[in-house]
Order: structure tokens, then sequence, then C-alpha cells
């Protein structure tokens, strides 16, 4: 039997990432976040409006995801275009410098 563990950081920017061997980016999915909230859409301490106005429903889409994930057997896509092309960024910035 295997342990699989997932790890999952959610960062405002862009972590470095010192290595460039394809071991380390099989392991590594990066999920870019583009919006701009601007104006009255500017929540402040949006994890308590959340957790006020939503948490059961966000609670819902963390189990159903963990349950996508185990049947999947921990094994999460990465065909997603908008993730190839955040992939890429970062790794060209790496060799780049």
């Amino acid at each position: 039997m295997f342990l699989h563990i997932l790890l999952f950081f959610i960062l405002i920017i862009c972590q470095k990432v010192g290595a460039i061997d394809n071991g380390t980016w099989r392991r590594l999915i990066v999920i870019p976040f583009n919006a701009q909230i601007k104006g009255k859409g500017d929540i402040k301490n949006y994890a308590d409006y959340l957790y006020e106005n939503a948490g059961g429903a966000i609670l819902e889409w963390i189990l159903t995801g963990s349950k996508e994930v185990i049947e999947a057997n921990f094994k999460l896509e990465k065909n997603q275009k908008v993730v190839k092309d955040a992939i890429k960024k970062i790794q060209k910035r790496i060799i780049t410098g």
C-alpha cells in the first residue's frame, strides 16, 4: 500500500522554483489566478466573508474534489491550456533567470 500526499499552496505571488528537472515538473501543477477584483467587488477579509456566506458550499466543493482526486488514483490532469501556459511561463523564467 502506498501513501499519497497532495500539497496545495495557494499564493498571491508565484514562488521561485529552483529546479528545472522533469521530476520536479511532473509533481508541480501551476493554476494561475488572473482575475482582477476592483471597486466594490473588492471585499476585505475575504476568508471571513466566504465562511459566513458560503461555508457549506465550499465544504461540499472540497469534499467533491477530494473524492474525484481519490477516484482518479491521486493523478491530476495537466491538460488545461491555461495550466500548461502558466507552467511554461515559470519554466522560461527559471531558465532565463
